[in-house]
């Protein structure tokens, strides 16, 4: 087998894996949308209550973690520009 044909077997291989990965990726999505959607709609109609308590404590948790994400986030870009501004002689360490 020559280097070629090697080398078009490989991309041939990596392109069937990264299809195969992208559709399990894309699937499982799908199951967590739709499973969001089923807690939605048994929240609202009020038949489930463990559901309610779980979807409630899910959503509060996505909202917690949003919000130290945020905070983090902007004290980083705080450093990062205050250091930006010390390597640009703009402000004095």
């Amino acid at each position: 087998m020559s280097q070629a044909q090697a080398i078009n077997l490989l991309q041939i291989n990596e392109r069937g894996r990264q299809g195969i990965d992208r559709l399990s990726t894309i699937r499982k999505i799908k199951r967590r949308r739709k499973k969001e959607k089923d807690m939605f709609w048994l929240l609202r109609k009020g038949n489930n209550t463990m559901v309610n308590q779980q979807y409630i404590e899910r959503k509060a948790a996505e909202l917690a973690q949003r919000q130290i994400r945020g905070i983090l986030g902007r004290k980083e870009c705080a450093v990062i520009r205050a250091e930006e501004m010390i390597f640009l002689g703009m402000t004095r360490a």
